[in-house]
C-alpha cells in the first residue's frame, strides 16, 4: 500500500507541466530495518545536507521526509520509507530541480550517499 503512495507522492511532487529547465532524480536507497530507522538516516542525511549546501526547512511527516530550498536554485527532495511494515522498509528519494538535470542528479547522488554512509546509519 505504502508502495502506491510513494508514486503518488513522487508525481504530487512534481509541478504540473514542468518546463524545459526542470528535472527529476530519483533512487532506490535499499532496505532499512525498520521505519524509525529510515526516516531517522534521512533526517540526518538531510541535516548534513543543508550544513554543506545550504537549505531551507526539512520537514518529517510519518514516513516521509521533504527537504525544500537546496543549493543556489532551491532544488526540493524527499525520502519515502516504504513497506508493509517491520522489519525492513524500502528507502527510495525523488529529487526536483530547477535547472540543468546535470545539477539535480549530483544532489541525488550526495544525498544518495550521505543516506547510506556509516555515519548516518548511527
Amino acid at each position: 500500500m505504502q508502495l502506491a503512495a510513494f508514486f503518488t507522492l513522487v508525481a504530487a511532487f512534481a509541478p504540473p507541466g514542468l518546463s524545459g529547465s526542470d528535472s527529476i532524480a530519483v533512487a532506490e536507497l535499499g532496505a532499512v530495518y525498520g521505519e524509525a530507522e529510515c526516516v531517522s538516516r534521512a533526517e540526518r542525511a538531510f541535516r548534513v545536507l543543508r550544513e554543506e549546501r545550504g537549505a531551507g526547512n526539512a520537514v518529517t511527516d510519518g514516513w516521509v521526509v521533504y527537504q525544500y530550498d537546496i543549493g543556489r536554485k532551491g532544488a526540493d527532495a524527499f525520502i519515502a520509507c516504504v513497506g508493509a511494515g517491520e522489519p525492513a522498509v524500502q528507502a527510495f528519494l525523488s529529487v526536483h530541480g530547477s535547472g540543468p538535470a546535470i545539477e539535480t542528479v549530483a544532489i541525488r547522488d550526495r544525498i544518495s550517499a550521505l543516506f547510506t554512509s556509516p555515519i548516518a546509519s548511527r
